[in-house]
């Protein structure tokens, strides 16, 4: 399995925002901002036209097999580092 890890070194930028866009529906692990622990999800979009946060996703938590949770939900999340898988 190959993956791809994006983490910033200063801030998020627009280029960040695009990237992420190309990733809709790409099962990832995100890293929260908040220095929570790392979870499986799938990636829904970007930031929503309201958000100041260009490190903030779209996403819907998953289990170890990138099933969607029974109780999961959209979610925005601002994120440290993505691990793509």
């Amino acid at each position: 399995m190959s993956t791809l890890s994006i983490a910033f070194h200063d801030e998020a930028t627009e280029t960040f925002q695009n990237i992420v866009q190309n990733f809709t529906n790409y099962l990832v692990q995100v890293t929260p901002e908040d220095g929570g622990e790392p979870f499986d999800a799938v990636v829904l979009g970007g930031s929503g036209p309201e958000s100041e946060w260009l490190d903030e996703i779209e996403l819907r938590r998953t289990d170890e097999n990138g099933d969607p949770l029974p109780d999961a939900v959209p979610e925005f999340v601002r994120v440290n580092q993505i691990l793509v898988y």
